[in-house]
């Protein structure tokens, strides 16, 4: 989700209040979201190889 609104998800739909949450490092790590903020979310993020260096 984006910062500004943490009681919407990127493509608008309501979160809960007991939603699971997690830091942004952390995204993708089993994280249950829905398809399209997951495809906003990697879209907006650049992927930097050298921050995967090493890592399969």
């Amino acid at each position: 989700m984006r910062g500004a609104d943490p009681s919407h998800g990127m493509c608008g739909a309501e979160i809960g209040s007991d939603a699971e949450s997690r830091p942004e490092e952390a995204w993708g790590t089993g994280l249950h979201c829905c398809q399209q903020c997951g495809s906003l979310y990697l879209h907006e993020v650049p992927f930097l190889r050298s921050d995967h260096a090493g890592r399969t």
